[in-house]
């Protein structure tokens, strides 16, 4: 005889767009902390894993690229998208990721040979949002 489960099984959300991000990494920045989360996605937009990578002072020079594309590579994840939140400066932190963001494609060029990431965005938020996607930088 089957068992069957009497609460409905948790269906991985459709991330389409930032919005759709923010609501999805909202709960987990809810303290005062920075953070900067990996969000590793499958082909379909859905979360495979979120990996906080850093938390309290975010520094782009201390990001591991080796990490992020090592554990997309371990996910088979399609693609990633990385947020950070800066609850104060986020616009001044934007300056900072360009040369990050330059570092995540060169990685990638890197890492291509042993996985095909697509790295899909970044996202800071701060008291809005700032998507690199949406600004073209990506």
């Amino acid at each position: 005889m089957y068992t069957f489960r009497k609460e409905p099984l948790l269906r991985k959300p459709i991330l389409e767009e930032p919005n759709d991000v923010i609501t999805y990494v909202s709960s987990s920045f809810r303290d005062t902390d920075e953070h900067f989360t990996c969000l590793f996605m499958n082909n379909k937009g859905q979360v495979l894993n979120a990996k906080m990578i850093s938390r309290s002072t975010v520094d782009y020079d201390d990001i591991s690229l080796q990490e992020i594309y090592g554990t997309a590579k371990e996910e088979n994840a399609y693609g990633v998208i990385t947020v950070h939140n800066k609850p104060q400066q986020g616009r001044e932190v934007l300056g900072q990721f360009k040369s990050f963001l330059e570092k995540m494609m060169k990685a990638k060029d890197t890492f291509s040979a042993e996985t095909s990431v697509d790295f899909i965005d970044h996202i800071v938020i701060d008291e809005s949002y700032h998507s690199v996607q949406e600004m073209g930088w990506a």
